[in-house]
């Protein structure tokens, strides 16, 4: 079953790291302690660009989960 771009771009729009869970559990829980250190460290400043990075990861991974579905289903 293939997932949808849409619902993972919805996703990471609205819920940021949280949002990758959809695609990719490691990809989350890498975003997620990424924000953390990061927003410490910048006193929340650097979260925006983490949300935005979530957003566009999440594209990648769904796009590689995809082209991994393909695969097995053209076996």
């Amino acid at each position: 079953m293939y997932k949808s771009q849409l619902v993972q771009f919805l996703l990471a729009l609205f819920f940021g790291p949280l949002g990758l869970f959809y695609s990719s559990t490691a990809a989350a829980l890498f975003w997620i302690i990424l924000a953390i250190v990061i927003g410490f460290v910048t006193l929340g400043l650097g979260f925006v660009g983490i949300w935005l990075l979530s957003i566009v990861t999440g594209f990648f991974t769904v796009s590689g989960y995809n082209q991994r579905m393909k695969a097995i289903i053209a076996r």
